[in-house]
């Protein structure tokens, strides 16, 4: 029975012509017009620039950290960082559903670390934000070292 509808259906838009496929179109455009966009699910991992592959909870003032947020499922766009409301840079691409920023600018204190994932096409993926990422920014530490010498008196006359 449904290989006959199609082919009564199939015969009537070929005697109706263009406007068939106008109503067809239509048709079409209609039924997808309640379609969403694919949910995207973003985290962020937090880890020191040398060792990028290890979570760090903590990191000292002026340390390259290395944020990563993926992205699932892998969609096309980019990902901006952010510490609480603040951009921490341009967004970055997203590459094989990665997106690295290499940061030494996280103020002293305890910084709350998102990303934001904006897709290239988003009728098909829908934009995501991680969780946010604690971290806590430590002072860094200083040395201060004195060097003691004699000064010498200026020759004098005789």
């Amino acid at each position: 029975m449904h290989k006959e509808a199609i082919t009564t259906v199939t015969s009537i838009l070929k005697s109706w012509g263009s406007l068939a496929t106008l109503l067809l179109f239509l048709m079409v455009a209609l039924s997808n017009a309640g379609a969403t966009a694919t949910a995207t699910t973003t985290t962020l991992k937090v880890g020191l620039t040398t060792a990028p592959a290890t979570a760090i909870t903590t990191a000292a003032y002026g340390a390259s950290v290395t944020l990563t947020a993926t992205v699932s499922p892998a969609a096309a766009g980019t990902v901006t960082f952010y510490n609480n409301t603040v951009s921490l840079g341009n967004p970055v691409t997203v590459s094989s559903g990665a997106a690295t920023l290499a940061t030494a600018a996280l103020p002293v204190g305890a910084p709350s670390l998102t990303a934001a994932f904006t897709p290239t096409t988003p009728a098909s993926y829908a934009a995501s934000t991680s969780a946010a990422k604690a971290l806590t920014v430590t002072q860094a530490t200083t040395t201060t070292t004195l060097a003691v010498g004699l000064t010498t008196a200026p020759a004098t006359a005789i």
